[in-house]
């Protein structure tokens, strides 16, 4: 071989090892949004999932970020970051219950990218900060707005330990919100009318509501039309994850989009998953702080009704809560005289239960009577109260 040939021969190899050593790898991965319902860092790269604590889907809002990943851990960088392929969440692997999930039970961690994420470094004009873990439900959640967002484990997110300053593009972007389920007629309630976003029912994804008194309940068919056999049964040893002061008895009850029931007691409350068939962790929590412009404490009785609202009742006074708010609507308390038509007197000074079930009617409990409300009319159905004993087989007074 020549002495020419044999250098041009180095000369590319040397260009070669020169222009690979050049190139960055970044390990950067795009796709991830703001959701501007729940505030959750969430993933747009698979058109499945993506449930919203908040309710339906997440939705992107703002900044297209660029996560890193498999990168070494640092004092300023944490990793075990994951996506759950459930709710398109990120959320924080290291802990064993791994969090709460919007889909129901613990997040899933995908089994691909593993994210490490900055913290505790200056914010730039590519890099965002006020993301924060949240230590109820272990996701992401942004933490710059007053309104912090829809847990999947009750109320708002709670910030805790670092601050994460996240990388993003430079173009803010907003996609249009995903096509809506079909979903059947709206029930236009006079008053109280607006699109239903949630469920609509105190009935269990069983067939079964649940009614508590003192330290009992009754589980009852709303098809049979009475309680279940080996009913009232003690709270204690039935309700996984309740804490003595809850097992002696709860004042209000309320089923939130099939997904969890709120319990209250006192000045506190805890959140129940119904999938997992145990109370979230970290609860009872205090109502002050979870439930914005909400009584902080004696809670009689609480419903969520078909225009997107909650209503909750505590002595002669009602609030209506907005469910995609999370947060009571202003001008509220209110009375209860005057604002629920036909109610008698004795149920205008206070109700101790209430429950909807799938017929368009609302049932409002008062010592030994109900009433029975006429959701679409708005207004309570004509020859009510009537004695609960002998209309709601099994039930006591």
């Amino acid at each position: 071989m020549s002495t020419k040939l044999t250098l041009t021969i180095a000369i590319v190899i040397a260009t070669c090892f020169t222009n690979l050593a050049s190139l960055t790898v970044t390990n950067d991965r795009p796709y991830w949004h703001r959701c501007n319902k729940c505030q959750v860092m969430f993933s747009t790269e698979d058109s499945s999932g993506k449930v919203c604590a908040a309710g339906g889907v997440h939705q992107v809002q703002g900044y297209e970020f660029q996560l890193p990943y498999d990168r070494p851990e640092t004092k300023t960088t944490q990793a075990n970051w994951r996506m759950c392929r459930r709710c398109h969440a990120l959320f924080y692997n290291r802990f064993p219950n791994k969090g709460r999930c919007p889909a129901g039970g613990a997040h899933m961690a995908e089994d691909t990218f593993r994210y490490s994420l900055a913290h505790d470094v200056p914010e730039t004009t590519k890099a965002q900060s006020a993301w924060r873990f949240c230590n109820k439900c272990d996701a992401m959640f942004y933490d710059g707005f007053p309104d912090k967002g829809h847990c999947a484990a009750g109320g708002a997110h709670v910030a805790q330990g670092f601050n994460f300053v996240l990388p993003h593009g430079s173009a803010v972007t907003k996609a249009p919100p995903p096509p809506p389920a079909p979903k059947p007629p709206p029930i236009v309630v006079p008053g109280k009318h607006t699109p239903p976003p949630t469920t609509t029912t105190s009935i269990w994804p069983n067939g079964k509501a649940y009614l508590f008194k003192g330290s009992q309940y009754v589980r009852y068919d709303p098809k049979a039309d009475k309680a279940d056999q080996g009913y009232p049964a003690p709270i204690a040893g039935n309700w996984p994850g309740f804490p003595p002061a809850f097992q002696e008895g709860v004042d209000a009850e309320v089923v939130w989009n099939h997904q969890k029931v709120y319990f209250f007691k006192g000045d506190q409350y805890l959140s129940y998953d119904i999938a997992a068939d145990r109370v979230d962790p970290g609860h009872p929590l205090p109502i002050a702080g979870h439930w914005p412009g909400l009584w902080t404490d004696q809670i009689d009785a609480g419903v969520v009704w078909p225009n997107g609202k909650a209503y909750f009742f505590r002595g002669s006074q009602y609030v209506r809560y907005d469910i995609a708010k999370n947060k009571a609507d202003p001008g509220y308390p209110a009375d209860i005289k005057g604002g629920w038509p036909g109610f008698p007197p004795s149920f205008a000074a206070g109700v101790d239960d209430a429950v909807v079930w799938n017929n368009g009617k609302a049932y409002f409990f008062k010592g030994s009577e109900y009433i029975r409300y006429d959701i679409a009319a708005d207004k309570t159905d004509p020859g009510f109260p009537r004695p609960i004993a002998g209309n709601w087989r099994g039930l006591e007074q």
